[in-house]
């Protein structure tokens, strides 16, 4: 659990580095069954364009930033020769985002990718602590007041 709030503390001080993606969808469009198998979706887009390459990263997700945190989501993207970066997965329809390379050999993240999938880093503690307590009160938990 340590290693993977450094790692995200990590990525979050590299947030500036993140590159743009082109989301295309290409492999999970009309494909439900394919959507949130990226790793998988490139890996089956690099059989038919052995020109590309696979490339291991983290989805900024910075949606989350008026609750205090911040999430990095493990996800594979391919480098397009000669057309940059390329999300075979995501398309136009779903949400923006920014994308942080990650060094790490390919079955070294795959494996922390499996482990960790998504890792959040903490920007503001006061409201994160408020959304944990709103999260933690919820309907959603079966806690309410009533005053019958």
């Amino acid at each position: 659990m340590a290693h993977t709030v450094g790692l995200a503390e990590e990525l979050f001080r590299r947030i500036g580095n993140a590159e743009d993606v082109v989301r295309t969808g290409e492999y999970a469009n009309g494909h439900v069954e394919r959507r949130g198998k990226c790793h998988e979706n490139v890996a089956h887009w690099l059989d038919g364009h052995p020109h590309d390459r696979p490339v291991r990263g983290w989805l900024a997700d910075q949606s989350q930033l008026q609750y205090g945190f911040i999430e990095f989501h493990a996800h594979s993207v391919v480098d397009a020769a000669g057309d940059g970066l390329k999300d075979v997965t995501l398309g136009e329809s779903d949400p923006d985002y920014q994308f942080l390379r990650d060094g790490r050999p390919d079955d070294d993240f795959l494996m922390l990718a499996s482990a960790a999938p998504t890792l959040r880093h903490v920007v503001d503690q006061a409201r994160y602590d408020a959304f944990q307590l709103a999260v933690e009160n919820s309907l959603l938990y079966g806690r309410f007041d009533s005053q019958d």
